[in-house]
């Protein structure tokens, strides 16, 4: 599934880091290293490239949010809300999708 005609992630050129991932560490999120203690970097995986990071969970996190930009046609919203309904299944316990 496309992404609106634009990358998967806003990516701050000062920084490289995406703008927009919710699997960012920070208000909303936090990931954890084996240790149990907060990871300082930006996110669980610091070593990938935000402009290429393909991360299964925060990556179609990030496109649920993304809503607007599936509003186009019936059938591209559609296929939006798949996305989400695959989402659900994959990352929602049993009874929760």
């Amino acid at each position: 599934m496309g992404h609106g005609g634009r990358g998967r992630y806003d990516i701050d050129p000062a920084t490289g880091v995406a703008k927009n991932c919710s699997g960012l560490n920070g208000e909303l999120h936090q990931s954890y290293g084996v240790d149990l203690r907060p990871l300082q970097a930006k996110c669980c995986t610091p070593n990938v490239d935000c402009a290429a990071c393909r991360l299964y969970a925060p990556a179609l996190t990030t496109l649920l949010f993304r809503q607007r930009d599936f509003m186009g046609s019936a059938p591209v919203f559609d296929g939006w809300l798949s996305m989400c309904e695959q989402w659900g299944r994959i990352f929602l316990p049993d009874g929760e999708a």
